[in-house]
Formats: structure tokens, sequence, C-alpha cells
């Protein structure tokens, strides 16, 4: 008969860790001796792994060694957003209204700062009234017309400085004294990230502003039964690669695209990777050069898309569709936070910071 193997059975050896055997002393110094072997394990490790810049920069350091694009391929069907109203008019657009994104284009209505402003500035009165629509709205705004071409616009060399009250010297006129309409600077510069839709060959664009397709893309018929076939969406899982190129596409005002030389990616639909066409130099010398809002929109893509550091992305902190910055200020603390902030100060105290991109011309 085989002899019974079990802690508690006659004749059996008690394990080392048996409760029943060991006096409550004797358990925590045990306890407490595998806790100490563990931690010094840990710190061994650690000691003598490399850091992890060094162990990813072999590994992630090709932001183009994953997915495809559309660069060579026309764009699918675009969806408008008037569709998607039929099910999601009562909470996403009621937030998407108050968003920037959607004023990245706008009607030039009477009401607008930047008009008030033109109509007190004299000797524009010729081209006021063919004003049509608005380019830009934080920083700086631009003023355009549609062109008679289909998904085009035309656009004045005259600025309105957002961050001034608006009068007549918000309004700033080239030293040239140039007033005539620039038939090719929207197309070539801005639609790529201020429009939805651009062809690569016509450079038209299907809607103004951005579209519910510029982030979620092209979207199942389907996903009305399952929603995380849609990007973005509350159920879905998405890489948080896929989920940064989306936000990259727009939001790096560094990048070039290798197909057309524009500052803006070439058809790209959300899903593809970004970075297959857009090139983009993520060097610290390129980081330090820019104002602290681009360049922390570079160092977090970059250790995303690059280093592959982080699972955090844009929408960590940001929403898309609205304006709060609830989740950004519940954010733990870390170094990163002070290329904005200033250290010491609550980060809902957002400081005033100089913000200006060569690309768009502020």
């Amino acid at each position: 008969m085989v002899p019974n193997q079990h802690a508690g059975s006659a004749g059996a050896s008690p394990s080392p860790l048996d409760d029943s055997r060991l006096s409550g002393r004797s358990m925590l110094l045990v306890r407490a001796y595998a806790i100490a072997v563990v931690l010094v394990s840990a710190f061994v490790i650690a000691w003598n792994a490399p850091s992890i810049e060094a162990q990813t920069a072999d590994q992630l350091s090709d932001p183009a060694a994953w997915g495809d694009d559309h660069v060579d391929e026309k764009l699918p069907m675009f969806t408008e957003g008037g569709e998607c109203l039929f099910c999601h008019r009562t909470d996403s657009i009621t937030r998407w209204n108050r968003n920037r994104h959607q004023r990245t284009m706008r009607l030039a209505t009477p009401d607008e700062p930047a008009m008030k402003a033109l109509a007190n500035f004299e000797g524009l009165e010729d081209v006021a009234e063919e004003i049509g629509l608005l380019l830009g709205a934080k920083e700086h705004a631009r003023y355009m017309k549609r062109s008679a071409k289909y998904g085009q616009a035309e656009m004045l060399p005259i600025k309105f400085n957002a961050n001034e009250e608006p009068t007549a010297q918000s309004i700033s006129v080239p030293e040239s004294g140039a007033r005539e309409w620039d038939a090719a600077a929207f197309a070539e510069r801005c639609a790529g990230c201020h429009a939805s839709g651009v062809d690569r060959e016509t450079l038209a664009y299907q809607a103004v502003a951005h579209d519910c397709f510029v982030c979620h893309g092209e979207v199942p018929t389907t996903h009305a039964a399952n929603p995380e076939e849609a990007l973005f969406s509350k159920t879905g899982k998405h890489s948080p690669e896929v989920l940064t190129a989306i936000c990259a596409s727009c939001h790096i005002r560094t990048g070039t695209s290798r197909s057309t030389g524009r500052p803006y990616p070439t058809n790209f639909v959300p899903g593809d990777n970004v970075f297959k066409d857009f090139e983009v130099d993520f060097s610290d010398e390129a980081i330090d050069a820019l104002n602290p809002n681009d360049a922390h929109v570079l160092m977090n893509i970059r250790d995303v898309a690059v280093r592959g550091l982080t699972g955090e992305t844009c929408m960590t902190c940001h929403d898309i569709h609205d304006q709060s910055t609830e989740a950004h200020e519940l954010l733990k603390t870390r170094q990163d936070c002070y290329v904005c902030h200033e250290e010491g100060v609550r980060k809902s105290d957002v400081p005033q910071v100089d913000v200006h991109s060569a690309v768009c011309e502020y």
C-alpha cells in the first residue's frame, strides 16, 4: 500500500509552510524572508537590465513597421456625418457642437469675432462681401471663400489674431500689402487637417471641418449591432498605435508626406499607419525646438509610436467630442507635465504659452 503523503497524515513530513505546525511568530519570519527574497531579486534584475529606451530602441524604432495605408488607393466611400445623426443625434452631436474639431472650418457669420474685426477695418470692403468661410479659431483665423471648383476654397493673406479683442488692430495685412485671393494655399497646406476626405489627385474636400469620418473612418454598417467595430467606440479594443496615428495625422505640425511633399498625410484613413507616408523627426533636438504645445504632442506620440513605452494615448486625457479636461487634471503628475505646466502649480491652472507654427503661418 502506498503511504498517505498528505501533510496532515501520520508518518508524513510536515510542510515548512504548514500554518498548523508553525507558531504565528515563525510564520511572520518565514513570510518576511520570502518578501525580502522577491524584493532583492527584483532589484538585481532592474539593476542589471538595460534602460527601457535601450530595450525598445531596436524593437520599436520604426513607427512605420506595422499596418498599411491608402496612399496609392482610392479613398473609401465617404459617409457624411448627417447619416450618423439618425442614431447619435441625442448624445455625441450635442457635445460635438461645443468642440474645436468642428470649428477648423466654419461659416463666416456676422457674430464671429473675426468678422466683427473686419467690419471695422478700412480698405477691405471690396473683399469682405466675398468671405464665406473662416479657417482656424483658437490662435488666429484666416478669411476664405468657396472656389468655383468642387471642394476647393480660396484664402486671403490677411489674418485675424484671435487672442485679441475683435478690433481693426487685431487684423494683420502682409507688408507687401497683398490682398488677392490665393487659390492654392488652402489645398496645398491646410486642407488635410482642416477639412474631411481630401482627395490626393484633385485636393477636393468632401466636408467642411471635421466630420465623423476623420476619427471613426469607414464604419461598417453592422456596427449598430456590434458597436466595437467602430474606431473609438466605448466597447472596442484598438491598439494605442492605431488610436495615436489618428491624432498624429493632424496634430503633428512638423511632418511631411513622402508621396506629395505636403505638410499633411496623403489619403489617410483611420486605422491606417500614418507614418508609412508621413515622415516626422522625433529627435530630442526637434522637440526642443518646438513651442510647449507642439512639443507635448510630439513627445507623447513618440512614446507610443516609436518607443512603445506606454499604452496611454491622447484620449487618456482628452475628450474627442467635448472640451472636458477632467481626465487630464486627474492624471498622475510626471516629468513631461512640466513641458507645459509649472512645477508646484495645479494642473487645472492652465498656463499661457507661446504657440506658433511655421506651417500654419503664425
